[in-house]
């Protein structure tokens, strides 16, 4: 699929157009884009129109990813012919910004309880205050894996319900790729009263699984056929200043696999300063996610204080365990963290400036025969336009890393009153050493300019520095234009 220069300044007349015969329609075009030497070109095209009478917005956008080099930057930006790795997305989508609701076709981006039930072991701890409510929205980086799908979700205006306000959702989103076609439905609300919220979902899904074969004859992941799956979830969230509560519950069911659940239970005591909270979750060996993907079995538990304190300044002490399976005495992965930043700091005038710390431990004992102990700590200060950051990090096996990090920034805004811009320049220098390895230097600098109607940015790097210059610079150039 072709993006060729006249589509964009066909779109970018037809905005000037509306605007000029009807002053009630806004319209708004955005141009995204980067692109790295002798790698990726990938442009974001971004187009929508607001009808305020009917409180409706329109969107179009497409997503473009091709590998050029710096001799085919602009031609393959508007013109360039398809290439077999390039990728094309595109996306439409209506919303009506009084309620939330909104039809979509594309690829997604999900939150909420669907987001909660799939890859949970990749995700943090779900924490009470954490869990969002259910929602799906157009992605704006391109994806090599995922698929256009139809996503629709309708929302009721605010009612008022008794003493509080009650507002009602409903969503439905499939996709009919014939290798793993997936259907889900949703439905929920929110109640409030007051400074008290308690909400509610339920999710019912189902999937076809491509099939599964397996290269070698003594393998663990066993072949098996194309095959159903039904994913059924239900999500219930309370809150009210000094106190939260949020647990979901998730059941699967997959022909020729069986049957399991995932559940996860979240508590919150206090909010500002002092915040506990505390959350634990559990799969078992034949639950598949909502994606389709099997986890496999796990029991985690998680804690953490924080003070959240003026001008951005933090304290958070945090500690996790994780186990293979849902036996507590069975967990054998444990880390604790104390972090602190500082809070931004009021001198006009360049100081020194303490602006954050941490320190962590963890533990790997997955081989009973070579447990694994590890000690981070890292400190960084600001003095004046100079940042530094140092990490160390000691493992039990006399391994160690080593990491200094110094940047610098500098920002000057012009005095040009019809198109007033702002110029940064920026610069970083890291030397890392790893034990059995020289220490290796790596640097980047950049120049941005950013004006009313976007930025431009140019930024190389380099890496490999102690052992030769040539060949080990990357070169990038980002954009941003908005019409």
């Amino acid at each position: 699929m072709k993006t060729p220069l006249y589509i964009f300044f066909f779109l970018v007349l037809c905005i000037q157009q509306i605007k000029a015969e009807d002053p009630a329609l806004e319209a708004d075009f955005r141009w995204i884009g980067s692109w790295e030497n002798e790698a990726n070109l990938i442009n974001r095209f971004d187009l929508k129109l607001f009808i305020p009478k009917a409180d409706l917005r329109l969107r179009s956008q497409i997503l473009d990813r091709r590998p050029a080099s710096e001799f085919e930057l602009f031609t393959e930006s508007f013109g360039g012919e398809t290439k077999d790795n390039a990728i094309t997305q595109p996306g439409l989508g209506l919303y009506h910004e009084g309620t939330g609701s909104r039809l979509l076709y594309g690829t997604l981006e999900t939150h909420g309880l669907i987001a909660r039930t799939r890859n949970i072991w990749i995700r943090s701890v779900p924490y009470a205050e954490s869990r969002t409510a259910s929602s799906a929205d157009l992605r704006t980086t391109v994806s090599s894996t995922a698929i256009p799908q139809v996503y629709a979700f309708l929302e009721t205006p605010d009612l008022t319900l008794g003493q509080g306000n009650f507002i009602g959702f409903a969503s439905f989103l499939v996709n009919n790729e014939e290798q793993q076609k997936a259907r889900n439905f949703g439905i929920g609300g929110d109640y409030s009263q007051g400074t008290a919220k308690i909400r509610l979902e339920a999710l019912y899904g189902e999937r076809t699984l491509p099939e599964r074969r397996s290269s070698t004859w003594f393998n663990e992941r066993h072949p098996l056929p194309q095959r159903n799956t039904r994913h059924i979830a239900g999500a219930m969230a309370f809150s009210v200043p000094a106190f939260g509560l949020a647990a979901d519950l998730a059941y699967s069911e997959t022909f020729a696999f069986g049957q399991d659940y995932y559940s996860s239970l979240g508590l919150r005591f206090g909010d500002r300063p002092w915040r506990f909270s505390t959350a634990l979750d559990a799969a078992g060996d034949r639950y598949v996610d909502s994606q389709g993907n099997y986890p496999g079995a796990g029991l985690r538990a998680g804690a953490r204080l924080e003070r959240r304190g003026k001008r951005a300044g933090l304290f958070r002490l945090s500690a996790l365990a994780r186990g293979p399976d849902l036996e507590m005495d069975n967990m054998n992965r444990f880390s604790g963290d104390l972090y602190y930043r500082f809070p931004a700091g009021r001198q006009a005038v360049p100081t020194f400036r303490l602006t954050r710390f941490s320190f962590s431990l963890d533990r790997d004992g997955r081989n009973e025969d070579n447990v694994l102990d590890s000690a981070r700590a890292m400190i960084a200060f600001a003095l004046g336009p100079l940042n530094y950051a140092s990490e160390g990090r000691i493992n039990s096996d006399d391994s160690y890393r080593l990491v200094q990090n110094v940047s610098w920034s500098y920002s000057k805004n012009s005095q040009t009153k019809r198109s007033p811009f702002t110029i940064v320049l920026s610069a970083r220098a890291v030397y890392e050493k790893n034990s059995g390895k020289d220490g290796d230097w790596s640097a980047s600098f950049a120049a941005s300019i950013r004006g009313k109607r976007g930025r431009l940015t140019i930024r190389t790097a380099g890496s490999g520095l102690n052992e030769q210059l040539d060949d080990q610079w990357e070169h990038t150039i980002s954009w941003s234009l908005q019409f």
